[in-house]
Protein backbone atom coordinates (compact mmCIF):
# COMPACT_ATOMS: atom_id res chain seq x y z
CA UNK A 1 0.00 0.00 0.00
CA UNK A 2 1.67 3.18 -1.18
CA UNK A 3 1.43 6.20 1.12
CA UNK A 4 0.73 9.62 -0.31
CA UNK A 5 -1.27 8.57 -3.36
CA UNK A 6 -4.31 10.71 -2.44
CA UNK A 7 -4.84 14.47 -2.32
CA UNK A 8 -5.89 14.76 1.32
CA UNK A 9 -7.21 18.33 1.19
CA UNK A 10 -9.59 17.65 -1.71
CA UNK A 11 -10.52 14.06 -0.86
CA UNK A 12 -14.24 13.35 -1.13
CA UNK A 13 -16.34 10.93 0.86
CA UNK A 14 -16.43 8.22 -1.81
CA UNK A 15 -12.65 8.34 -2.23
CA UNK A 16 -12.23 8.01 1.53
CA UNK A 17 -14.62 5.03 1.61
CA UNK A 18 -12.47 3.33 -1.06
CA UNK A 19 -9.29 4.15 0.88
CA UNK A 20 -10.80 2.70 4.08
CA UNK A 21 -11.91 -0.50 2.37
CA UNK A 22 -8.55 -0.91 0.61
CA UNK A 23 -6.69 -0.31 3.89
CA UNK A 24 -8.75 -2.93 5.73
CA UNK A 25 -8.47 -5.54 2.98
CA UNK A 26 -4.75 -5.00 2.50
CA UNK A 27 -4.00 -5.25 6.21
CA UNK A 28 -6.09 -8.43 6.53
CA UNK A 29 -4.84 -10.28 3.46
CA UNK A 30 -1.28 -9.05 2.89
CA UNK A 31 -0.13 -7.72 6.20
CA UNK A 32 -1.89 -9.74 8.88
CA UNK A 33 -2.21 -6.62 11.06
CA UNK A 34 -5.99 -6.92 11.02
CA UNK A 35 -8.25 -9.97 11.08
CA UNK A 36 -11.92 -10.41 10.19
CA UNK A 37 -14.20 -10.22 13.21
CA UNK A 38 -17.75 -11.52 13.53
CA UNK A 39 -18.96 -8.58 15.65
CA UNK A 40 -17.14 -5.83 13.77
CA UNK A 41 -15.67 -5.56 10.30
CA UNK A 42 -12.17 -6.17 11.66
CA UNK A 43 -10.05 -6.58 14.78
CA UNK A 44 -6.54 -5.22 15.17
CA UNK A 45 -3.87 -7.88 15.70
CA UNK A 46 -0.90 -5.52 15.94
CA UNK A 47 -0.13 -1.83 15.43
CA UNK A 48 2.00 -2.44 12.31
CA UNK A 49 -0.82 -1.20 10.06
CA UNK A 50 -0.10 0.01 6.54
CA UNK A 51 -1.89 3.26 5.71
CA UNK A 52 -2.10 4.48 9.30
CA UNK A 53 0.08 7.53 8.66
CA UNK A 54 -2.09 8.45 5.67
CA UNK A 55 -5.22 7.99 7.80
CA UNK A 56 -3.81 10.43 10.39
CA UNK A 57 -3.08 12.88 7.55
CA UNK A 58 -6.65 12.59 6.30
CA UNK A 59 -8.17 13.01 9.77
CA UNK A 60 -6.13 16.14 10.39
CA UNK A 61 -5.87 17.56 6.86
CA UNK A 62 -9.08 16.91 4.95
CA UNK A 63 -11.14 19.98 4.17
CA UNK A 64 -14.38 18.00 3.69
CA UNK A 65 -16.14 17.70 7.06
CA UNK A 66 -17.66 14.30 6.24
CA UNK A 67 -14.24 12.90 5.25
CA UNK A 68 -12.67 14.32 8.41
CA UNK A 69 -15.46 12.74 10.50
CA UNK A 70 -15.10 9.35 8.80
CA UNK A 71 -11.31 9.36 9.13
CA UNK A 72 -11.53 10.33 12.81
CA UNK A 73 -14.08 7.57 13.45
CA UNK A 74 -11.86 5.03 11.68
CA UNK A 75 -8.79 6.08 13.71
CA UNK A 76 -10.70 5.73 16.95
CA UNK A 77 -12.14 2.38 15.79
CA UNK A 78 -8.63 1.05 15.08
CA UNK A 79 -7.33 2.10 18.48
CA UNK A 80 -10.36 0.83 20.38
CA UNK A 81 -10.05 -2.50 18.57
CA UNK A 82 -6.38 -2.65 19.49
CA UNK A 83 -7.35 -1.97 23.09
CA UNK A 84 -9.91 -4.81 23.02
CA UNK A 85 -7.30 -7.23 21.70
CA UNK A 86 -4.47 -6.13 23.99
CA UNK A 87 -5.97 -4.81 27.21
CA UNK A 88 -2.66 -5.03 29.05
CA UNK A 89 -1.22 -2.46 26.61
CA UNK A 90 -3.95 0.11 27.28
CA UNK A 91 -1.65 2.77 28.79
CA UNK A 92 0.82 2.49 25.88
CA UNK A 93 -1.96 2.52 23.27
CA UNK A 94 -3.50 5.61 24.86
CA UNK A 95 -0.18 7.45 25.14
CA UNK A 96 0.65 6.67 21.52
CA UNK A 97 -2.71 7.95 20.26
CA UNK A 98 -2.55 11.14 22.31
CA UNK A 99 1.12 11.75 21.44
CA UNK A 100 0.58 11.35 17.70
CA UNK A 101 -2.46 13.61 17.95
CA UNK A 102 -0.64 16.32 19.88
CA UNK A 103 2.38 16.12 17.54
CA UNK A 104 0.05 17.39 14.81
CA UNK A 105 0.02 20.81 16.48
CA UNK A 106 2.87 22.94 15.10
CA UNK A 107 5.29 24.04 17.82
CA UNK A 108 5.74 27.50 16.27
CA UNK A 109 2.69 29.71 15.70
CA UNK A 110 -0.02 27.03 15.92
CA UNK A 111 -3.15 27.75 13.90
CA UNK A 112 -6.23 27.98 16.13
CA UNK A 113 -8.34 25.84 13.79
CA UNK A 114 -5.66 23.13 13.76
CA UNK A 115 -5.45 23.13 17.57
CA UNK A 116 -9.23 22.73 17.80
CA UNK A 117 -9.16 19.84 15.28
CA UNK A 118 -6.45 18.08 17.26
CA UNK A 119 -8.21 18.57 20.58
CA UNK A 120 -11.50 17.34 19.09
CA UNK A 121 -9.78 14.19 17.84
CA UNK A 122 -8.15 13.60 21.23
CA UNK A 123 -11.46 14.21 23.02
CA UNK A 124 -13.23 11.70 20.80
CA UNK A 125 -10.64 9.06 21.57
CA UNK A 126 -10.79 9.75 25.31
CA UNK A 127 -14.60 9.53 25.28
CA UNK A 128 -14.47 6.19 23.44
CA UNK A 129 -11.65 4.99 25.70
CA UNK A 130 -13.74 5.73 28.81
CA UNK A 131 -16.73 3.95 27.27
CA UNK A 132 -14.67 0.86 26.46
CA UNK A 133 -12.98 0.90 29.84
CA UNK A 134 -16.42 0.56 31.48
CA UNK A 135 -17.74 -1.99 28.99
CA UNK A 136 -14.45 -3.86 28.40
Amino acid sequence: MREGSFQVETMGSLTFDCFREMMIRHNISSKGSLRPDKDRQFAVVNYNIDGLKMLWNIALGASDKEVKEKATAFLVEIHVSLWREKKADLPRISRTFIQVTMDAVPRENPNRARVLEVLTLARRFVNQYLCCDKVG
